[in-house]
């Protein structure tokens, strides 16, 4: 039953506390469920880091696969501080990996479609694709793009 309990997903923190107390006849009150979300969280900022410091380690990305594939497209584009605040502000992030461009024009079909993914997190943003179809039916992924969420694909393309 405990076990059970912790699998699912869409009973909360909570009820897991309050449940597995009446399983074990212990009390188990809810200011000790509140303390164990701070303490997950704590743990996960521990381990993850803080997103500033997440996004300054897109820096070493870019550079990394920039001399990782030669050739390869790598583009991270920031205003600078222009709106008035002092600080930058993350624009796009593209690449586009040479073996995968030469391997469009060799050998996909010449039609390529473009996907998008809106992302809920912090910084938020718009995830795209852009991918073809290779000679055997499937699909062959050309390049990825993250842009601001007020951007869209138009930022990407100009």
């Amino acid at each position: 039953m405990p076990i059970e309990l912790l699998r699912n997903a869409f009973s909360k923190q909570k009820e897991k506390f309050v449940e597995i107390g009446m399983i074990f006849s212990n009390k188990v009150e809810l200011r000790n469920a509140f303390h164990s979300q701070l303490a997950k969280k704590k743990a996960l900022n521990a381990i993850q880091g803080k997103a500033e410091d997440q996004f300054d380690s897109l820096w070493d990305y870019a550079t990394e696969l920039r001399s990782s594939n030669p050739g390869s497209i790598v583009q991270m584009v920031m205003n600078d501080g222009e709106d008035g605040t002092g600080q930058r502000k993350f624009l796009k992030f593209y690449v586009c990996f040479d073996a995968l461009r030469r391997g469009f024009l060799f050998g996909c079909s010449h039609v390529i479609g473009v996907d998008s993914c809106h992302l809920k997190g912090l910084c938020g943003g718009v995830f795209l694709t852009a991918v073809s179809i290779d000679p055997n039916n499937n699909l062959y992924p050309l390049a990825y793009a993250m842009v601001a969420r007020d951007k869209g694909i138009v930022a990407v393309v100009s």
